[in-house]
């Protein structure tokens, strides 16, 4: 993908909070969950941003967020704006873990600084540097 922004990324950062959720049933909550949600929204409009849809489930789901009319710059600012709640989200969790347990959670932590490297990255992709233009879409001739 491209310069290190893929879905791929937010795969793995779903899945480590998914099992991190599993792994404290205290907190299986709505807002955990909508948590999740937002982060497979960000892999949908990430595809759609820089290849193409491949499943029925992201062309449905794309169709849901009714966002087809945005360009692909629009799209990464709404992925940064969504992933910020994201962020929010999981500073108050670990907050909240840290004052129910009196220590840091080893996981949580980690998470967080994956997801706000990945957010540097597409901050990077959207203020290249002066002059050149960068291309969101796949280059097919790399594959």
């Amino acid at each position: 993908m491209t310069l290190g922004v893929g879905t791929q990324h937010l795969d793995a950062f779903r899945d480590r909070f998914q099992a991190w959720l599993e792994a404290r049933p205290h907190r299986q909550t709505r807002h955990n969950h909508q948590t999740l949600s937002l982060l497979a929204d960000c892999r949908v409009l990430l595809q759609a941003a820089t290849c193409r849809l491949n499943t029925p489930h992201e062309r449905l789901r794309w169709q849901v967020l009714e966002m087809s009319d945005l360009t692909d710059r629009q799209l990464m600012l709404v992925i940064l704006d969504t992933l910020g709640e994201v962020d929010r989200s999981l500073i108050a969790l670990r907050r909240d873990e840290h004052r129910l347990t009196g220590e840091p959670d080893q996981e949580l932590t980690p998470i967080i600084h994956n997801l706000l490297r990945f957010v540097r990255r597409i901050e990077h992709l959207l203020d290249p540097v002066p002059g050149k233009v960068l291309s969101l879409k796949e280059d097919s001739s790399h594959e």
